[in-house]
C-alpha cells in the first residue's frame, strides 16, 4: 500500500512505499502550493478589505480625491492602498 503521511503544516510530508517518481511529483506539487501561498494570502486579505471599503468606492475616491471625506473613510482608503501596495509579484 502506498501512502503519504501528513505532518504539521509547513513540515515536509513523510512518504512510505512510494516510488521516486511519485515522491518527486508530490514534492513538486507541494513546492507549487508554497510558491502560491503569498499571493493567495494577499488575495484573501484584499477580499477582507473589500468588506470594509468596496473596490468601486476605492475607484471613486481615487478619481475625486479625499477632500471633504470623513476621516474614517480617508483612513480606510489609505489602509486599502497600503495593503494593495504589498501585492506579491
Amino acid at each position: 500500500m502506498k501512502k503519504a503521511i501528513a505532518t504539521a503544516p509547513g513540515k515536509a510530508t513523510k512518504y512510505t512505499d512510494l516510488t521516486s517518481v511519485e515522491i518527486s511529483s508530490r514534492q513538486d506539487e507541494e513546492a507549487a502550493e508554497l510558491a502560491d501561498k503569498p499571493m493567495n494570502d494577499w488575495e484573501q486579505s484584499m477580499k477582507g478589505s473589500d468588506q470594509i471599503l468596496p473596490r468601486w468606492a476605492e475607484d471613486i475616491i481615487d478619481k475625486i480625491g479625499t477632500d471633504g471625506l470623513a476621516p474614517e473613510t480617508v483612513d480606510k482608503h489609505a489602509a486599502k492602498k497600503a495593503l494593495r501596495a504589498t501585492r506579491p509579484v
